[in-house]
């Protein structure tokens, strides 16, 4: 996860974890076909825990890190993206 994603997950009432399998539990979970500029995509091989977490910016991009090291950048869902997507989430903010 980037820190914008820590950052609205505290603001939701979320512990700001870093690691993609955490964040999926957080908010609530969306059919990946039905998600919004905002909600999270999560990206796991294999039938693997999340690895990869991306923010919705459209229908068919995100805007991620695609790479330790490289800088955020918004990007198509390419199929080979795609095959590993496991899930989309919608955080929600909780009452307080």
């Amino acid at each position: 996860g980037s820190e914008p994603c820590r950052t609205g997950e505290r603001e939701m009432g979320g512990a700001g974890s870093r690691a993609g399998h955490e964040q999926q539990l957080l908010g609530r979970q969306v059919d990946s076909g039905a998600s919004q500029p905002g909600d999270l995509a999560f990206f796991a091989p294999g039938g693997q825990t999340a690895h990869h977490v991306g923010s919705v910016t459209s229908r068919g991009c995100m805007i991620h890190a695609p790479e330790t090291g490289r800088r955020s950048a918004e990007e198509p869902l390419r199929a080979a993206r795609l095959d590993t997507l496991s899930g989309a989430g919608r955080l929600t903010r909780t009452p307080g």
